[in-house]
């Protein structure tokens, strides 16, 4: 029971973070987590990208998914917020990196079919 409340809680911070930082940044933001093996979570927070960086990472799915999703985590993580082993280069954090390039493909998934609906 302790460890559901802990994890309560953990949700409800990481949202007030994401409320706070999209105030201050006049945009939606986004957070991401993702488990590790060991069960340890790893929180990310991304901004809304502009409109050139959308149409980049758009038309850059056309070839591949994984270079126009790491366009959106490269330019959209916010770092000073986010676990510092998301874009660590150490091949030890690879699982983490490769978790929050699954994230942020979700968003050029979300921004594609927008598209095509407009």
């Amino acid at each position: 029971m302790e460890k559901n409340k802990e994890t309560v809680l953990e949700i409800n911070n990481h949202e007030a973070t994401r409320i706070k930082l999209s105030k201050e940044l006049g945009k939606e933001v986004y957070v991401y987590t993702f488990e590790t093996e060991d069960k340890e979570e790893i929180v990310g927070f991304m901004k809304d990208p502009d409109r050139l960086v959308k149409m980049r990472a758009l038309d850059m799915s056309l070839q591949s998914w994984t270079s126009a999703a790491n366009i959106l985590l490269e330019t959209c993580l916010i770092k000073e917020y986010s676990d510092p082993r998301i874009l660590d280069e150490n091949p030890a954090n690879d699982k983490i990196y490769f978790g929050f390039l699954m994230k942020a493909n979700e968003l050029v998934k979300f921004y594609s079919e927008k598209q095509k609906k407009s």
